[in-house]
């Protein structure tokens, strides 16, 4: 008898319906942006993406755009070996690497740079911004360098290219 329910069983089983294997392509999920008004916006693409400029940038260009700098320079300006970007760092007192980013962020808007942006927090930030075909690109950064130890001095590392 219990050969016979067991029988039933497995014959009860294998009569079940199966799920049926997914067929074809699903459909792609299309992502989206949330602003801050909670719609949705389709991402896009920049209208222009264009490759970086080789067109060589000289110390004499960069110190031209540079704007006045209260600090000890450490690194005088020099150029890269492809000649596309001049880098220079110094030593500048300040409360912070966001307190002293902000404070180039200043002295590049009176240079007369534009579209300038400030990110980052007390240990590591930076600023970018734009004046007459250059982009200057600047992170600040907490050191424990004797010549420029945090909290009251910060590394500044600029770099000078045309974007």
């Amino acid at each position: 008898m219990r050969v016979a329910v067991a029988i039933a069983v497995l014959a009860l089983a294998s009569c079940k319906d199966k799920p049926k294997p997914a067929t074809g392509n699903p459909t792609p999920i299309t992502p989206v942006s949330v602003g801050s008004a909670g719609s949705a916006t389709q991402p896009s693409l920049p209208a222009t993406s264009s490759a970086p400029s080789t067109t060589p940038v000289s110390t004499e260009d960069a110190e031209k755009v540079l704007p006045k700098i209260v600090g000890t320079q450490v690194l005088g300006l020099k150029q890269t070996s492809d000649k596309r970007q001049v880098h220079a760092t110094w030593c500048i007192d300040g409360e912070g690497a966001d307190g002293v980013a902000k404070l180039v962020a200043q002295w590049m808007a009176q240079a007369g740079y534009r579209g300038l942006s400030v990110r980052g927090d007390a240990r590591k930030a930076g600023v970018a911004g734009d004046r007459d075909g250059f982009r200057m690109s600047m992170v600040v950064s907490a050191s424990g360098a004797a010549s420029c130890a945090a909290p009251q001095h910060y590394f500044a590392s600029a770099t000078i290219f045309r974007p």
